[in-house]
């Protein structure tokens, strides 16, 4: 990443710089890159060199006190209050304005040593011999009865000396009995400053025994330099690879004095940061985030939350139904009615009456009879036949809200492809890759014209 973002400026009359608080080397590929081209690449590797380069250059003593309080107030186990950060400022401030320059380490520390009143014990004489002048010793002297005058000052003082010298590697308050050696003074300068045309690496790994001391003193002067320095004429890039235990507070500030002096920066994680920060610092306005592979399921899991969700229409859920009747029924009613009735009538009538006029008897006599038979037959006969078939299918499509990358996704990805988070045009999570080895691809983009210098 750091070669394929950095290395396509080198082209332009730009400043790079690569702070490297990892152990890893990460700027190497850069370096051999552009050494590739015949240009110069200044290294600078602390806590190594701090005591021959001469860091604090050109600062007056006030910016060279706010460096150190400010470096100071971050260190691990740091309470980090304003009356320990403002108490550091002085002392340092009141020792760089009387001892002047070169200000090393190892020239800090026998000033504060100074204030600490030790200056009188044969120890004390010893370690300051040869790193400063008596004029320097009497001018310090003279103002010592304003440091040390509460125990907390006196606590301060003390943590000063010690951090001083373990920078200076003067490990366990190791006493000179002669002047220090010449290699000791500041003879390395970086060329231009620490913003020189082409690129400069500053390596300062957090994870070493002076407990990340000389990675924030980098850091802040940097920012220091950020706030104070000269305007940046073009759109320079500060990289800082290995934020992780810098903490966001120190990132927002850093981010936006680079924003103010317009220089780009770029912040590089070893692991995705805790989603309360993430949400601070990453994937925010006017920025660009981009997630690389990781192999860490929780870390992956991080990842997905900070690229984020999206509305979806998905398939929930389908139902397919099939029914099948097949019937057969076949009815047959086979039925004979046979009705036989016989109806046989017979009846007689007598009449007997007077003839009018005459008493003559009359008689009549009838008689009848009939008989009748009536026969019925029925017959019937009944066949049927049904079949039935029934096929049926349901889908249901919902509006539901999840990831918009498995995590899967982010475990998989290569090691040099991304995914980023381009919140500069407000785009949704794009796939990239940063292989330099795409320049070599006939479909690569030809590179954009260069623009004129303002």
């Amino acid at each position: 990443m750091i070669a394929s973002t950095a290395g396509s400026l080198m082209a332009t009359d730009r400043s790079v710089v690569v702070l490297d608080l990892t152990s890893h080397d990460v700027a190497e590929d850069l370096m051999r890159l552009v050494s590739s081209t015949g240009q110069q690449v200044p290294c600078f590797r602390f806590p190594t060199l701090l005591s021959i380069v001469d860091l604090f250059h050109e600062l007056e003593p006030e910016a060279v006190g706010r460096v150190i309080a400010d470096a100071f107030a971050v260190l691990p186990g740091r309470s980090g209050s304003a009356e320990i950060r403002r108490r550091d400022e002085a002392i340092v401030r009141t020792v760089a304005r009387l001892i002047g320059g070169p200000l090393t380490f190892r020239r800090l520390a026998a000033g504060v040593r100074v204030l600490q009143r030790l200056s009188e014990s044969g120890a004390g004489s010893a370690q300051i011999d040869g790193a400063l002048s008596l004029e320097q010793q009497l001018a310090l002297s003279r103002v010592s009865h304003e440091f040390g005058r509460t125990p907390q000052e006196i606590d301060e003082l003390t943590f000063l000396v010690d951090t001083f010298e373990m920078l200076a590697g003067n490990d366990g308050r190791r006493h000179f009995d002669a002047p220090p050696p010449a290699d000791e003074e500041p003879t390395v300068r970086p060329a231009g400053g620490q913003w020189r045309l082409g690129l400069t690496v500053f390596t300062a790994p957090i994870y070493n025994n002076d407990s990340g001391a000389s990675a924030r003193i980098l850091l802040y002067r940097f920012m220091e330099d950020l706030r104070y320095g000269k305007p940046h004429e073009t759109d320079d890039l500060i990289i800082v690879a290995g934020v992780d235990r810098l903490g966001r507070d120190v990132l927002d500030e850093f981010s936006q004095h680079a924003h103010n002096a317009k220089v780009r920066t770029m912040f590089l994680h070893q692991h995705v940061p805790p989603l309360e920060d993430a949400q601070r610092m990453l994937n925010t306005a006017g920025s660009v985030t981009l997630l690389m592979g990781t192999s860490n399921a929780l870390q992956a899991r991080a990842a997905v939350d900070l690229i984020g969700a999206e509305y979806r229409f998905v398939l929930s859920q389908e139902t397919q139904n099939t029914s099948e009747s097949l019937g057969s029924s076949q009815d047959e009613t086979i039925g004979q009615a046979h009705t036989e009735s016989t109806d046989q009538q017979r009846g007689r009538s007598f009449q007997f009456g007077l003839r009018h006029g005459e008493r003559l008897p009359i008689f009549t006599r009838n008689s009848g009879s009939s008989r009748g038979t009536a026969r019925t037959s029925q017959w019937a006969r009944t066949r049927g036949t049904s079949e039935t078939t029934e096929h049926g299918t349901s889908i249901t499509t919902s509006r539901v809200f999840e990831p918009g990358v498995e995590p899967v996704e982010i475990e998989t990805l290569p090691r040099t492809a991304f995914i980023a988070l381009n919140k500069v045009h407000f785009r949704e999570a794009v796939m990239g890759d940063c292989d330099p080895g795409i320049c070599r691809d006939p479909r690569a983009v030809d590179p954009q014209p260069e623009r004129p210098r303002r």
